[in-house]
């Protein structure tokens, strides 16, 4: 036994160093800084050590790191705020089943995870595990070899993969030749795919609420009957980001970025249409708010009950919606409707955690990585407050339990039960992902709201733009 486990931290220590040759190192710090940053201050977690819900936790990899008697502390940054919860409990848990470890947490903003990353990773100051969204973080860096390709990780732990959604997994293979580079934790198809409504509000106005079984132009029909019979209430609201118009794009058939990632197509008819039914939301029926209506955000107008639907995946709304609501409503849960077109677009999304390829940890921060997207963690982050996404595994997504206290994470498992495919990640091959969507959500989001004309000619301009962008190397 004991030669076995030291052959394999031979054999992991040698696929670390091969991963760590292969970073491309130094990168180009961001903002121009000459001057490594400052490390992110820890933030400590309020959160106890326990078990999953219902006895004695179960082995997992985590449990085989660390098996020599080395006091080591590993830096995890982790996701600051109600989202990033499990994430520092389950950092608590494994100090608590590995007392040689200490996992020192670095609690970062999405913002600070989007832009810093890259600088720290420059400058040689970078967090042994890290949090990066796999499609909205990710690429850049994967492609450059930055992070540890988990898949030798995984095959010496027998980890067996099969118990992911493989949409999920597909999300984390950004790396060089396409290895996985990522675990994936929370999941969903789409900021498009779900309509969370607010069921005493169509109650009070003496409307049946939306169904998966109406058309879009019944939706905009219930809509502006709902703003007559309750003129201070929004009926519906939905992003304009690329992430979701997306989805819309792909309900219409069309594309923002195609399916092998190498064209943009704002400029299609199908995608066109997709725009256009939003653009007449605010403009013509003047049921979705404007700009300037939508101050506090989504979440808040819904929370307070001045928004009747919400357009968005089911996480943005449900995590942390009973500490807002404290009861005032029930929250409604049903799919965007099919048609006209017959389908309902998905874009596959995973948050992530990841390994710093020269990191001197590699065994320890495996195991702190695949404990994260366990079983054990993806259950006790759904049943616990703010009640997060069951992970990337597909029997936590079916769970009883989890089904009792999410209603809408049953909506969402059944649905994916339906689904033979999933689209593409929208990313351009050559990584400009941040890129792209700055230049896209700009250039529709000043049409949407009438600052710049909706226009053909503006169109066509807005799609050389992204097509010249994906026309770019690799950064």
């Amino acid at each position: 036994m004991l030669n076995r486990i030291t052959n394999r931290r031979r054999l992991l220590g040698a696929i670390a160093s091969a991963a760590a040759g292969a970073a491309v190192l130094p990168l180009v710090a961001a903002c121009g800084s000459a001057s490594a940053p400052a490390a992110t201050q820890p933030v400590a977690s309020q959160a106890q050590p326990t078990t999953a819900a219902g006895g004695a936790a179960k082995p997992t990899v985590a449990n085989q790191a660390n098996t020599s008697q080395q006091k080591i502390t590993l830096r995890y940054m982790d996701r600051a705020g109600a989202l990033g919860e499990f994430m520092r409990h389950f950092s608590r848990v494994y100090e608590q089943r590995h007392p040689n470890i200490t996992v020192k947490n670095e609690s970062a903003s999405w913002g600070d995870l989007v832009t810093k990353v890259a600088t720290y990773v420059a400058a040689g100051t970078m967090a042994d595990v890290a949090f990066q969204h796999a499609a909205l973080m990710l690429p850049e860096l994967a492609a450059k070899g930055v992070w540890m390709d988990v898949a030798p990780m995984a095959k010496a732990d027998n980890l067996d993969m099969s118990i992911f959604y493989s949409w999920a997994l597909n999300t984390c293979k950004l790396g060089p030749d396409n290895k996985q580079v990522a675990m994936p934790m929370g999941v969903h198809t789409g900021q498009n795919n779900r309509l969370m409504y607010n069921v005493e509000l169509f109650k009070k106005a003496g409307i049946d609420p939306p169904t998966d079984n109406m058309s879009v132009d019944e939706l905009t029909t219930l809509c502006v009957s709902l703003k007559q019979k309750l003129p201070d209430v929004w009926p519906i609201l939905l992003p304009l980001d690329a992430w979701t118009m997306e989805g819309h794009s792909r309900s219409w058939k069309g594309y923002l970025i195609s399916e092998d990632r190498t064209k943009a197509g704002f400029g299609l008819a199908e995608t066109q249409a997709a725009h256009h039914f939003v653009y007449d939301w605010i403009n013509k029926y003047k049921i979705q708010p404007g700009q300037q209506e939508q101050q506090g955000g989504q979440a808040q107008l819904f929370y307070n009950e001045k928004l009747a639907i919400a357009v968005n995946c089911s996480a943005n709304i449900w995590v942390g919606f009973n500490d807002a609501v404290k009861g005032k409503f029930t929250l409604g849960n049903t799919i965007w409707p099919s048609k006209p077109s017959g389908v309902i677009g998905t874009v596959p999304s995973a948050d992530a955690t990841v390994v710093y390829g020269k990191t001197k940890y590699p065994q320890e921060s495996w195991g702190l990585q695949s404990l994260l997207s366990s079983e054990e963690a993806s259950k006790w982050a759904a049943i616990n407050p703010p009640n997060m996404t069951p992970g990337a595994v597909i029997k936590a997504w079916h769970d009883p339990d989890v089904w009792k206290t999410n209603p809408p994470y049953e909506v969402d498992a059944k649905w994916w039960d339906t689904l033979t495919t999933v689209g593409n990640i929208p990313v351009p091959t050559n990584t400009r992902q941040q890129e792209f969507s700055d230049t896209y959500n700009n250039g529709w989001q000043a049409m949407a709201y009438n600052t710049t004309p909706f226009t053909d000619p503006n169109v066509q301009a807005l799609q050389k733009k992204l097509q010249d962008i994906m026309d770019k190397p690799l950064p």
